[in-house]
């Protein structure tokens, strides 16, 4: 159950910042000198879209990461 609803709350935000950040015509303007794109220039918003929300869904994993890492005990062996 928690990682079918963890999965349906990352596609959710995922889709939710992409969605947001690609319905725009041109440009990010804060990502305008960050990294420069070569080839077609018309579906800057959509790239620049996707690039973002694959950021957040990295920050999500590593998040996730450090608290399994700070929250399920470890396993020790008894003799």
């Amino acid at each position: 159950m928690a990682s079918s609803l963890g999965a349906a709350l990352g596609v959710a935000v995922s889709a939710a910042i992409f969605t947001a950040l690609s319905g725009s015509t041109g440009e990010i303007e804060w990502l305008d000198g960050l990294i420069s794109f070569s080839g077609r220039q018309d579906n800057l918003a959509i790239r620049q879209g996707a690039m973002i929300a694959l950021g957040v869904n990295l920050i999500m994993v590593i998040a996730a990461i450090i608290s399994i890492m700070l929250t399920v005990p470890k396993h020790e062996k008894t003799a």
